[in-house]
């Protein structure tokens, strides 16, 4: 019976640890695609920005 235990208690505690594993893997993706996001939404600025100062630049030289 006390074999039983102390595999049950093993299991337990592989299992609280994958547990805390996989919440801090999903975090830590979770927080690298808010990163992409602000990096795209940044970008598409950036882009935009480039589009509005080439305009005037071509209005200017007309």
């Amino acid at each position: 019976m006390r074999g039983t235990n102390e595999e049950n208690n093993r299991m337990l505690v592989l299992l609280i640890i994958s547990v805390i594993v996989f919440t801090l893997l999903g975090l830590y993706f979770s927080k690298c695609e808010e990163r992409i996001e602000k990096l795209k939404k940044a970008q598409i600025e950036s882009e935009k920005c480039s589009v509005v100062n080439n305009t005037f630049e071509g209005d200017e030289f007309r």
